[in-house]
């Protein structure tokens, strides 16, 4: 089937916070705890990254490694004597023999890179039983860290975002940092199969949901369910009962919102 790419129209909806002077914010309590626990994930998952990146290079280190080690200490050294007579001179002093031999060590040193990329692959097979229980160890201690978040509360929507968001940097390349919490970070409901529009704004939809419009009011509350709990019915019968938080929405406002996923 050919793909229509004409005559299509889409309608993207915006929607930002106003003030707390015009509405409150409901169960703000509930979602800064929701918020809290999801840093506490976060943080925590950096730390199993970081025992895995270590003994990962401890598994993976040869005589080439130790070279390059050494090569960037002394170019470390080099620069450090560039930037002290710098200093002395307060202006940019030539340094024609420093720079000659700063030249020559990183070319050293990305010949040696250059090597150790070409054979990762032969390696990794040389030390494929030790990276793979590795492997399988910080795959545990990741599921452990995030059934802990979920018995202290965290809700699935938002520690399910917090793995995945590590994930994703472990993946690129980058080295997670840990982060302070001072009230922010973003609460996520996962709509499984989507969701129409006309539910969410019409306040049908039981994860996100806009309140209906009053007259004469240009600001609705937004609705996000956080989590859930164990209630007890009048009769004594347990039932499941959901936690949500409501914010102010103005929509086209350019302000950011808490983003519902």
């Amino acid at each position: 089937m050919k793909r229509q790419t004409e005559n299509v129209r889409s309608i993207v909806y915006q929607y930002g916070s106003v003030s707390s002077r015009i509405a409150p914010v409901l169960g703000e309590e509930q979602a800064l705890a929701q918020l809290r626990l999801a840093r506490r994930l976060w943080n925590l998952l950096v730390a199993i990254e970081r025992v895995r990146l270590a003994r990962y290079r401890r598994i993976m280190r040869d005589e080439v490694q130790e070279q390059i080690d050494q090569l960037k200490q002394n170019l470390d050294a080099l620069r450090e004597q560039v930037r002290a007579r710098r200093k002395q001179a307060r202006q940019r002093v030539p340094a024609p023999e420093l720079g000659a031999e700063i030249g020559r060590v990183k070319a050293a040193r990305n010949m040696l890179l250059d090597h150790q990329k070409s054979t990762k692959d032969e390696r990794h097979q040389a030390h494929r039983e030790q990276l793979t229980a590795l492997s399988a160890r910080t795959s545990h201690r990741i599921k452990r860290a995030r059934q802990a978040a979920a018995s202290l509360g965290l809700f699935w929507g938002t520690y399910n975002a917090v793995v995945q968001s590590a994930d994703a940097g472990r993946k690129h390349g980058g080295e997670l940092q840990f982060r302070g919490f001072r009230g922010e970070g973003t609460l996520t409901a996962q709509v499984m199969n989507g969701a129409a529009v006309a539910d969410c704004v019409g306040g049908n939809h039981t994860f996100f949901r806009i309140a209906a419009a009053l007259p004469g009011q240009k600001w609705r509350y937004a609705r996000i369910r956080i989590g859930s709990s164990e209630d007890r019915a009048p009769n004594g019968s347990p039932f499941r009962s959901s936690t949500t938080a409501r914010y102010r929405a103005t929509r086209g406002s350019n302000r950011s919102a808490p983003r519902a996923v």
